[in-house]
């Protein structure tokens, strides 16, 4: 019979508890003043439109390496929800830093400065939302799940 120290059971809770799973989202905003705008949200789970109202819409943009976010897709002329995301650059800052995540090499999130992953994501497409105030729409998909220390952006 195996057992385990008090010590041991409380560092694999700690462990446990410092995963976080978030959900990637590609959010189109719509206002009259700037008609449609294209963002990225970092969701810490499906949202509702309060989640969504919440959230920190993150740019997206041909180049990432000052902030924002940036997809490589082989063809946008398909719907969102089946868009073939070949790289999604993430560079939030802060406590996020900067990611890349790449099909080709399992969609595990790769640290930008070489440093260590930042976790795993899954190519998941099973959520939508249209959340709409006085002001906007906000419509999003999911593109992704995903497992790390990092967890969700909201405000």
């Amino acid at each position: 019979m195996l057992l385990s120290s008090p010590l041991s059971v409380a560092i694999a809770g700690l462990a446990v508890l410092a995963k976080a799973d978030f959900q990637i989202y590609m959010v189109d905003i719509f206002n009259i003043e700037q008609g449609v705008t294209e963002h990225t949200f970092v969701l810490n789970g499906e949202p509702d439109c309060n989640d969504v109202g919440n959230a920190i819409p993150i740019s997206i943009t041909d180049d990432a390496s000052s902030g924002g976010t940036r997809y490589k897709i082989a063809d946008t002329a398909v719907p969102v929800a089946d868009y073939d995301i070949e790289e999604l650059e993430l560079n939030i800052g802060g406590d996020w830093g900067h990611y890349t995540i790449y099909k080709d090499r399992g969609y595990v999130m790769e640290e930008a400065g070489g440093g260590p992953n930042g976790g795993t994501c899954t190519r998941d497409s099973g959520d939508d939302f249209t959340c709409t105030t006085n002001i906007q729409t906000a419509t999003g998909v999911r593109v992704f799940t995903c497992s790390s220390e990092l967890g969700g952006r909201t405000g």
